[in-house]
């Protein structure tokens, strides 16, 4: 029975400490744009306390996005734009910190996601790249008011009260795991 009990107390810490590493690549900002302009984005890139320091940083735009400019980057950094690719070198960004980039992007003029791919650059390689996803939406084309929702915020809502009401269970049933655990 100890050893059922160690193992979900094992458990319970990997699925809450495990989760915020998967979210600890970087994002970008704004996640909504008009189709068909040119759109100056950010994408904010955190180091975790594992990782190394990030050394450079690489972001690769999808057909039929043009990447237009680096349009900002931190003291200590350069950025280079070749063909659908902008690249930031310089830092590091140390561990347990993060930093910002800019780029401008002419996008395609038809609504849908696009997904560029980023990979973060550190002095003994590359790191497996990733997704940063922006959905280009048309306001015009939006409904403009909530008579025409089919039930899809009323479905979020409830899932997203769902998912806190299980994060607080699952804090609750690892404090009880763990007091148990230390009584012997």
């Amino acid at each position: 029975m100890r050893t059922i009990r160690k193992a979900l107390a094992g458990a319970a810490v990997a699925g809450l400490t495990l989760p915020p590493c998967a979210w600890a690549h970087g994002t970008i900002r704004p996640a909504l744009a008009r189709p068909g302009s040119t759109q100056e984005f950010s994408v904010v890139i955190p180091v975790t306390a594992q990782s190394p320091p990030v050394v450079g940083l690489s972001v690769t735009a999808p057909s039929g996005v043009t990447i237009v400019s680096a349009a900002s980057a931190p003291p200590r950094w350069s950025a280079t734009v070749r063909g659908s690719t902008v690249t930031w070198r310089g830092g590091p960004i140390p561990p347990g910190s993060f930093e910002s980039f800019g780029f401008r992007a002419s996008l395609p003029p038809s609504p849908g996601p696009v997904s560029f791919d980023a990979r973060e650059l550190y002095a003994g390689g590359a790191a497996p790249p990733f997704k940063l996803g922006v959905v280009l939406f048309d306001r015009a084309a939006a409904p403009a008011t909530a008579a025409n929702d089919d039930g899809t915020r009323t479905l979020a809502v409830f899932a997203l009260v769902l998912a806190i009401v299980a994060v607080v269970l699952a804090g609750a049933a690892l404090v009880v795991s763990l007091a148990r655990w230390l009584r012997g």
